[in-house]
């Protein structure tokens, strides 16, 4: 079982606090396939708090429903 199959509820993605840690921009899709099956990618972006960088994904599914999603990029090297 991989990083993103051992997510716990603790790491959900709703806001940098609770961003959830990969080790790769593919880890990222793979987190929305499995956790957020229909939501397609609208916008994609880096972003700083903190001094942690951050992946922001804003999603949308078929139905309307959007949804940001923050990853921990921090494992793999941020942008300089």
């Amino acid at each position: 079982m991989g990083l993103i199959e051992r997510q716990s509820g603790e790491f959900d993605g709703s806001g940098p606090e609770r961003a959830i840690p990969v080790e790769s921009v593919a880890d990222e899709y793979r987190w929305v396939l499995l956790h957020l099956p229909g939501f397609g990618l609208q916008k994609q972006s880096v972003v700083r708090v903190d001094g942690t960088f951050y992946d922001r994904m804003d999603l949308r599914d078929g139905q309307g429903q959007e949804r940001q999603v923050y990853f921990r990029i921090d494992r793999f090297s941020p942008p300089t």
